[in-house]
């Protein structure tokens, strides 16, 4: 099983590089290989994969990671990442994220809400906070930081 693909918002928004995440999990992956393909090319160039990890409930993970240039991910349609093992049944098992036509170069907008006074000065223990994102695609994920971290 592979997993989702899509990049940060934080790197939309804030760096020159976007990076694409392939989370495999399954049984005896250290016999698997992990390839990436953008538009139908191979990709070798960015590509990072980490060590296959044993779990204490004897599943395997391993990450496999893409790193582009930001307006390469713009301006492409299909990315994927193909997972093929040596003693599979299936030959391969591939997940892809395929843009919408006239979407790619688009980015999201972001607008963050900022607590009340009333919140603030409470006696609340808790304070909402409201981040609310406007794309027009799904091809990022979201991820709050406390600090400056």
């Amino acid at each position: 099983r592979s997993s989702d693909l899509k990049p940060s918002a934080e790197d939309l928004i804030n760096s020159n590089t976007v990076t694409l995440t392939c989370l495999v999990v399954g049984f005896d992956l250290i016999q698997s290989t992990v390839t990436w393909e953008v538009d139908g090319t191979f990709q070798s160039t960015g590509v990072k994969t980490d060590q296959t990890i044993t779990q204490v409930n004897g599943t395997q993970s391993k990450i496999s990671q893409l790193t582009i240039e930001k307006e390469h991910w713009r301006t492409m349609t299909k990315v994927g990442c193909k997972v093929e093992h040596t003693c599979s049944l299936f030959a391969v098992n591939k997940r892809e994220i395929q843009k919408p036509p006239g979407k790619a170069n688009k980015v999201p907008s972001i607008a963050m809400t900022l607590p009340s006074n009333e919140d603030i000065s409470g006696v609340m223990t808790e304070i909402p906070l409201v981040c609310v994102i406007s794309s027009p695609s799904e091809d990022f994920t979201v991820s709050w930081k406390i600090g400056r971290a």
